[in-house]
């Protein structure tokens, strides 16, 4: 962004428009263009959250999750994931589900962590379905089903995310699939999952043995 790209999002953020003020915020929240600022952050970012924009909803949830720019708070934390879940934004959904699963800021109640993952995950939210696959392999908030858990994880997997791909190459290695074990535990490995590293020189090493 250049510097007459930013003065005029600052003038649509100063005229009301949710848009513009969260991605004022973002700019403060990453130092692009101006000095990195998390209070600035969080002022831009509960002003778009209170127009109802659902992503700046999400943010600030971040916020006062991490408290960054803010008092840590985890029932605001809920709150504003709330807010942005029932608007349907996945990532809302997701981390609002995690504040299910763990209590934070609610009630823990794993059958409300699951609903949440599961609409995140049909989504395309790669966190949440690895998360729904660790709900349906431990059995928390549905009934254990392994098969149900290798289907999310596999979803997250192609979607990009280590956990998932991690989980899924221990779910082939259980199974003896240890070609496809490697594969996923080699994909977690090049993100730098370090577990996955260690299994994977480990796996290879008694193949090789046999």
């Amino acid at each position: 962004m250049d510097l007459d790209s930013f003065f005029d999002l600052t003038e649509k953020a100063l005229s009301g428009d949710a848009s513009s003020q969260f991605e004022l915020g973002k700019c403060f929240d990453n130092g692009n263009i101006v000095n990195q600022n998390d209070t600035q952050a969080v002022q831009w970012y509960i002003k778009a959250a209170e127009q109802e924009y659902d992503i700046a909803q999400k943010y600030l949830g971040n916020c006062y999750y991490n408290g960054k720019g803010v008092e840590k708070d985890d029932e605001q934390a809920s709150y504003w994931y709330t807010k942005g879940a029932e608007q349907g934004y996945a990532g809302a959904q997701y981390s609002l589900g995690a504040c299910f699963y763990w209590g934070i800021g609610v009630e823990q109640n794993f059958e409300k962590a699951v609903l949440w993952y599961h609409k995140a995950a049909e989504q395309g939210n790669a966190s949440a379905c690895h998360a729904l696959g660790c709900c349906y392999q431990y059995g928390k908030g549905v009934e254990k089903d392994i098969e149900k858990a290798v289907l999310w994880y596999t979803k997250g997997a192609e979607l990009g995310n280590a956990d998932a791909q991690y989980n899924l190459g221990v779910c082939y290695g259980v199974e003896e699939d240890y070609e496809n074990a490697i594969y996923w535990y080699a994909k977690a490995a090049e993100q730098g999952d370090d577990g996955a590293r260690k299994i994977l020189s480990e796996l290879k090493k008694i193949l090789s043995d046999e």
